[in-house]
């Protein structure tokens, strides 16, 4: 998706559906099963979630894609943190981590 669009979070995906269900009288089978994981899995509103995603790219190292999934999957520890940036060519320090986790701290 580089370059030519954005990252969405689970919840704002399941916002999107949502208002596709309401528009449209038929989904596709693979619609649906996607409402249903999303409704799921994400309990934050969408516009929240952005928020959550505006605020962490804020911090020095944090990518788009890097918050969208940190945001996506509740990370709430250190390790979470960690498992997010395994591939990154980024120095993780502990200070990263906190700032990171404090952030999503504010909104749970």
């Amino acid at each position: 998706m580089e370059g030519d669009g954005q990252y969405i979070t689970i919840a704002e995906a399941r916002e999107i559906l949502e208002k596709e269900t309401e528009a449209r009288e038929n989904m596709k089978p693979e619609q649906g099963f996607a409402l249903q994981h999303a409704r799921e899995v994400s309990r934050l509103p969408g516009d929240v979630a952005r928020q959550i995603v505006e605020e962490l790219k804020q911090i020095e190292g944090v990518t788009e894609q890097i918050a969208v999934t940190l945001v996506d999957i509740k990370a709430e520890h250190p390790d979470d943190v960690r498992a997010v940036f395994y591939k990154e060519r980024i120095d993780l320090t502990e200070d990263l981590i906190s700032r990171i986790l404090e952030t999503m701290e504010k909104y749970q």
